[in-house]
């Protein structure tokens, strides 16, 4: 091989091995962080959004739905006031239903009434809602998920024990008190008492951009081609 044909051929490997990369974790990109701190009241209680503003709709269980707008999407193939929504939808099983306590948490109905007990399993599932947004960027290319959870309701002084499920395991947790949970981005959150009880106080959930690996691969061969003219 020619030492041309040698230096072309690992430009093009290089720029394959850059568009995976742009394609994949390294180059993912934050658009928004959305805190909801009771998830069962209004929209006063959404805590902040690290973009635009948030406001919340709907009967709150079974289904929250949630307009994040003001968002500049230029980066990520979009407009410069964009609005994204998403749903937060509730399901248990055990109980008898889902519903908002008294402190604005959400819980199950049935065992114990204000909370979901070691009987019950309450999970919330978050979707992007394509068609109610304004976004005409790629939409596969974005992701959306929990990365944290605040369980509440445990008793301050007994040793309750609970189980919190997402797409990445399981976090066991034994102790008096609440507790903070951090994870990987997931789409659903489960909370499973055991022998104890405890209800859903606040969550994060955050939207990113993650090129599809087709969309990388071209730029990758887009920077092939800009080489290739720039040795010409």
């Amino acid at each position: 091989m020619k030492p041309t044909h040698r230096l072309h051929a690992f430009l093009f490997g290089s720029a394959i091995l850059a568009s995976l990369a742009i394609g994949g974790s390294l180059q993912a990109a934050t658009i928004l962080t959305v805190t909801d701190t009771r998830p069962g009241e209004t929209a006063v209680t959404v805590a902040s959004t690290t973009a635009g503003s948030v406001s919340v709709s709907g009967t709150k269980v079974p289904t929250s739905t949630y307009t994040v707008s003001g968002l500049d999407l230029t980066s990520f193939g979009g407009g410069a006031d964009e609005t994204l929504v998403f749903n937060v939808t509730y399901s248990q099983t055990g109980g008898t239903g889902v519903q908002v306590n008294g402190f604005g948490n959400i819980s199950v109905t049935g065992g114990d009434n204000n909370q979901v007990d070691g009987a019950e399993v309450l999970t919330a599932t978050v979707s992007l809602i394509s068609g109610s947004s304004t976004y005409t960027g790629d939409y596969a290319d974005l992701s959306i998920g929990f990365i944290r959870t605040f369980t509440g309701g445990v008793d301050s002084v007994a040793a309750e024990s609970w189980d919190i499920i997402t797409a990445s395991g399981t976090q066991s947790f034994t102790g008096p008190g609440n507790t903070t949970a951090n994870f990987a981005p997931s789409s659903f959150v489960s909370l499973d008492p055991d022998g104890s009880t405890v209800n859903l106080q606040e969550f994060d959930v955050q939207i990113s951009y993650i090129p599809e690996p087709s969309t990388a691969l071209l730029g990758g061969l887009g920077l092939l081609a800009l080489l290739r003219r720039r040795r010409a």
